[in-house]
């Protein structure tokens, strides 16, 4: 796989043949750690479905120089897959806003959940947004995901369940059932939101701990329908991969 660069929406060229300078964190990675030479060719993306063909043409102190190529648009997913998940401790966030790159979640959704123990003050939380972009862009890097998703700031609960109208189906694993089959769940008739692509889903992942009993009420009663992730407790960081594999792999099926 080739070498691949973030250049923001802001800096990416009106034109192929343009000369762009890339610098900072993703210059000093070019050549400090994938150690880039002038003639190479690299992938430039911007996250947002763009990405082109560049040819190194200068390592200088102040950036790497790129001569930009044709710009492609990356496809669009027929699905658009929010995440909320209650923030965790221990800096399982960055593992999972790692994961949830790579599996091509759109938006993620920090929840504050009755069972949440991490506490952000709001600056705190803003430093650590900064930080979580920064994860997700070394996720698509890596993954050749060509689009980053969005962060956004800590979501109390009762904001959330009042977003739920928002998307077309809203799936909640817990840990307590009852359950629903995961296709019968997402086979329900959906709420056709205003956009112009894509089925949106919701799937939310509580804390270790798991949703309380009202939290899990309150869900069912604003229409999320309730799904398992098998028998074992898992760990939130396990939960979040399990259940976006599962999710992606029936609307793969669905659309086969």
């Amino acid at each position: 796989m080739r070498t691949r660069c973030f250049l923001s929406s802001g800096a990416w060229p009106r034109e192929s043949g343009e000369t762009v300078i890339s610098r900072g964190r993703e210059a000093h990675h070019l050549t400090r750690v994938l150690r880039v030479r002038k003639g190479d060719i690299v992938i430039c993306f911007d996250g947002c479905g763009r990405e082109a063909e560049a040819v190194v043409q200068e390592i200088t102190p102040q950036g790497t120089l790129l001569k930009m190529g044709l710009t492609r648009q990356i496809p669009a997913s027929p699905w658009l897959i929010s995440l909320g998940v209650s923030v965790p401790g221990q800096g399982k966030l960055d593992e999972i806003v790692n994961s949830a790159t790579q599996l091509g979640v759109h938006r993620i959704l920090p929840l504050l959940t009755e069972r949440t123990v991490v506490q952000f003050t709001p600056d705190r939380f803003d430093r650590k947004q900064a930080h979580l972009q920064q994860i997700s862009i070394e996720a698509a890097k890596q993954s050749g995901a060509g689009r980053l998703p969005e962060i956004l700031p800590l979501t109390p609960w009762r904001q959330l369940l009042a977003a739920f109208a928002q998307y077309d189906r809203v799936l909640i694993a817990a840990v307590e059932g009852p359950h629903e089959d995961w296709r019968a769940a997402l086979s329900q008739s959906v709420r056709r939101t205003e956009r112009a692509i894509g089925t949106s889903y919701l799937l939310l992942i509580g804390p270790e701990g798991d949703f309380s009993p009202t939290e899990i009420r309150q869900a069912s009663g604003a229409g999320a329908r309730l799904v398992s992730l098998g028998p074992l407790v898992l760990r939130c960081e396990t939960a979040v991969i399990s259940a976006l594999s599962i999710l992606g792999y029936l609307l793969r099926e669905e659309i086969s």
